[in-house]
């Protein structure tokens, strides 16, 4: 297991194959061995440092906040309800 501290409360863990972005202790987004990108429905905008820190997790920091969330509706993205 790999673990990065991006800033104080962001956090990405790898392990076998598996990539998960924590915020403040919340799984925010995992991206799977196929390469597809899980994120919580829940979590993805919980405060703006979040949503800042999801965006340079997902390589897309220059999108607004809309433009984001038309991105994830659209691609290889998926919104989920849970993660785990």
């Amino acid at each position: 297991m790999i673990v990065y501290n991006l800033m104080n409360n962001q956090t990405v863990v790898k392990e076998r194959g598996v990539t998960k972005f924590y915020s403040y202790g919340s799984l925010v987004a995992k991206e799977h061995r196929d390469g597809s990108i899980s994120i919580s429905k829940k979590y993805w905008a919980y405060s703006k440092t979040t949503l800042k820190w999801l965006k340079v997790f997902l390589g897309l920091e220059d999108y607004s906040k809309k433009e984001l969330k038309e991105c994830l509706n659209k691609s290889k993205y998926k919104f989920v309800g849970d993660l785990k």
